[in-house]
């Protein structure tokens, strides 16, 4: 049974206010990416994704529990896997930033999730950011906040 709509646009909200640098912030967006905006100073994103790119933080470990250099790992791995640092409009006045890997590592919150559900939900949203939130995703919400 998926998460209603309200509660799914309230999860974006407080996505987008605590855990903005994941770059997965989009559990409300409909429909596929509608436009690009690059952000100043960095490189545009690549044409797409690198679903390839595999991650090398053992997915067993919780979020909140990884070393500087887990953390960089994880971080270098989500800005990439979603096509760097850039800003998709959604539309309906719903944008998706993924944020530059310095600015995830700044990140003071992360919850004590697993590694690997956190990683399926990324992979999952990669390809559409502004996709409805995945299967994969909802389950990273439950963990985050008990829903």
């Amino acid at each position: 049974m998926g998460i209603p709509a309200w509660k799914e646009a309230r999860i974006l909200w407080i996505l987008v206010i605590t855990l903005y640098a994941f770059g997965f912030a989009c559990a409300a967006c409909q429909g596929s990416q509608s436009k690009v905006q690059v952000d100043a100073g960095t490189d545009p994103p690549d044409a797409s994704p690198n679903t390839n790119n595999n991650l090398d933080v053992d997915r067993n470990l919780y979020l909140d529990e990884l070393t500087e250099e887990d953390l960089r790992e994880l971080c270098e791995w989500m800005v990439a896997i979603q096509g760097g640092p850039h800003s998709v409009d959604c539309g309906d006045g719903v944008m998706v930033t993924i944020d530059r890997v310095d600015d995830c590592l700044a990140q003071p919150y992360w919850p004590h999730c697993p590694v690997g559900l956190h990683a399926k939900c990324v992979e999952t949203q990669a390809t559409d950011l502004c996709a409805a939130a995945s299967l994969e995703c909802e389950q990273f919400y439950e963990c985050v906040y008990g829903i």
